[in-house]
């Protein structure tokens, strides 16, 4: 009886040092059992004077046996409700696929950091990509690009701004004259290195990229002109006392945040040079947020702040309509430059042929098919030489089914599909995240190389953002995976421009443009300028203490440890919170069998 009711005290320690709050913070719940704590303080005295009080040792062994009971309870619901559970893995190296290096050594060898996930949050995993990391079905690893042979960077694209090539048009046309005549352009054989290498220098001209150049700087001066006169347009109306704007910009905050969200893009009408911005949806997205958190503050309309501002637009000269909330400019300036250029005239009419052929594209929730399977086995065998007793179901599913993201309306992980006439040709395997959607991996029918499908499904990805960037603030960036310079079939992914790399040390993003040219002499750098990110070790120490660690059947938190287990897991928990930040580490579960 002595012992157990020792061994219940320590975990009655355990939990109640765990509960970490003052009892003014407590709920009714919690007070009741404050009122327990004070009893069995006054037992433990008790039996400390008298060890032989029996009745004194069975009181304290039920209630604590209660506390047992309501502890078990409290881990249920926390794990309830955690949205991301890990197990954190070492540093580990592997075979390089691209220089086909081996070993471990700062020369040889992919290093990379891993952990599993058992569960992930869409907004977790967006922040872990914005750090270098990068997911395989339910494994997530880092390159630790200062000793890997060949260094891999996180490589993304804004949409808005991207500039689709000669060379793009051209495989936007070769899939629509296959459509509209059934026969497949001539002289394309399977090649790994070219199915992959579809690079700048091989499809766009000099002269043509002049002139996109050219067009890309005069959209983006305009662009900027016109966000300038919508800032100034709120000011006067701000200045004016109109009250439902003065509303709407109550609930952005201090200063002008609002400024940070407010986007000006072309427009998705089909006149050349006209842009839409998505102004009066902000602010009354904004409004929205403010109500949940304040039930007497007013929702305002994004119809009505496009007509206020529309309108004080329309008096100091700025011709503009509204529609659908969104207020439309026309882009004189930009009109005039591409009215000039007619190989796009001739592009548009080559990609409106008539089609004897559909083309279908369906989007699903990432599930296993035994028809994807067979098309994923397919290609992996003729296109990258697997042998086939390799590609088997379980690892198919380990790799492109499997995955721990929780889905959320339009995010998770998904399988696009392409069918040619009800035939499966392709499958692209995405993340849709809060800010973008991830290429995970595509495959398709061998039979179709000639038709560029990698290409084709790169610019469907590109459209799909463009188009859902509309509906969803924040998403409009298209993530295309790793940029590895030191090999020259994976910079294929540097046609989609004007991309931009994350930096491994400060986590900012530099156009590609001017990191290649260093890249060329150092594979491993700072991208940028400014201080490199990092946790001061005290800081680090203080945020491992606080991880909520689930062993078996408890969550605890690492400071809870036996000196045995923070020995086991001290250096290893130090490095993650290095590697994810200080903002996951204090909010990711991690679990340890």
């Amino acid at each position: 009886m002595g012992l157990l009711i020792i061994c219940h005290f320590f975990h009655y320690q355990a939990h109640t040092s765990r509960k970490g709050a003052t009892r003014g913070q407590y709920t009714q719940e919690q007070r009741r059992k404050m009122s327990k704590k004070e009893r069995i303080e006054e037992l433990i005295a008790k039996l400390q004077q008298n060890p032989s009080d029996f009745e004194a040792a069975t009181e304290l062994e039920r209630i604590l046996e209660e506390f047992e009971y309501d502890e078990s309870d409290e881990d249920e619901e926390t794990l309830h409700r955690v949205t991301t559970v890990v197990t954190p893995s070492r540093e580990y190296p592997q075979k390089c696929g691209y220089c086909k290096g081996e070993g471990g050594s700062v020369s040889f060898g992919k290093i990379s950091f891993g952990m599993s996930a058992r569960m992930m949050s869409v907004e977790d995993y967006q922040s872990l990509i914005d750090r270098g990391w990068r997911r395989s079905g339910s494994w997530l690893y880092k390159p630790n690009n200062a000793k890997s042979c060949c260094p891999a960077y996180t490589i993304r694209l804004d949409v808005h701004k991207f500039v689709a090539s000669k060379g793009h048009h051209k495989v936007k046309n070769r899939m629509n004259k296959f459509l509209s005549s059934g026969q497949l352009p001539k002289g394309n054989k399977i090649n790994e290195e070219n199915e992959a290498s579809h690079s700048v220098e091989e499809t766009l001209d000099v002269s043509e990229g002049k002139e996109e150049k050219k067009n890309e700087e005069a959209k983006n001066a305009e662009m900027n002109r016109l966000k300038s006169l919508l800032e100034e347009s709120v000011k006067r109306l701000n200045v004016s006392n109109n009250v439902e704007l003065k509303n709407a910009l109550n609930s952005c905050g201090k200063g002008d945040e609002w400024v940070e969200k407010v986007r000006v893009t072309p427009s998705s009408t089909n006149k050349i040079g006209s842009f839409s911005s998505n102004l009066a949806q902000v602010l009354e997205g904004m409004t929205r947020r403010k109500h949940k958190e304040e039930d007497e503050f007013p929702v305002v309309s994004s119809l009505s702040i496009a007509k206020f501002i529309s309108d004080d637009l329309n008096t100091n000269g700025v011709k503009n309509e509204t529609e659908r909330g969104y207020i439309n400019f026309a882009g004189e300036k930009i009109q005039k430059s591409k009215l000039k250029n007619e190989p796009q005239k001739k592009r548009r009419k080559a990609e409106n042929v008539d089609k004897k052929m559909d083309l279908n594209l369906t989007m699903s929730a990432s599930s296993f098919t035994e028809e994807e399977f067979e098309l994923y086995k397919k290609y992996q065998t003729s296109v990258h030489n697997d042998k086939p007793e390799k590609v088997t179901p379980e690892a198919y599913k380990r790799f492109l089914v499997e995955s721990p993201l929780v889905a959320e309306g339009i995010y998770g992980s998904f399988h696009q599909q392409y069918r040619i006439d009800g035939k499966l040709v392709a499958v692209g395997v995405v993340d849709v995240l809060p800010k973008c959607l991830s290429s995970v991996y595509f495959f398709y029918d061998p039979d179709f190389t000639a038709l560029d499908l990698g290409v084709y499904s790169a610019l469907n990805e590109i459209d799909w953002v463009k188009d859902k960037c509309k509906e969803v603030e924040g998403l409009h960036y298209y993530y295309l995976g790793f940029y590895i310079h030191q090999c020259k079939k994976m910079r294929y992914k540097a046609q989609y421009k004007p991309s931009d790399l994350l930096c491994p040390l400060n986590y900012t993003w530099v156009p590609l443009a001017e990191v290649t040219p260093k890249l060329d002499q150092h594979k491993y750098f700072q991208f940028s300028e400014g201080e490199v990110v990092s946790i001061p070790e005290a800081r680090v120490e203080r945020i491992r203490d606080e991880i909520p660690i689930k062993i078996q059947s408890g969550i605890y938190q690492y400071k809870q440890l036996t000196s045995v287990g923070k020995q086991m897991l001290g250096e290893h928990l130090a490095e993650y919170v290095r590697l994810v930040g200080e903002k996951l580490a204090s909010s990711i579960l991690c679990e340890f069998s």
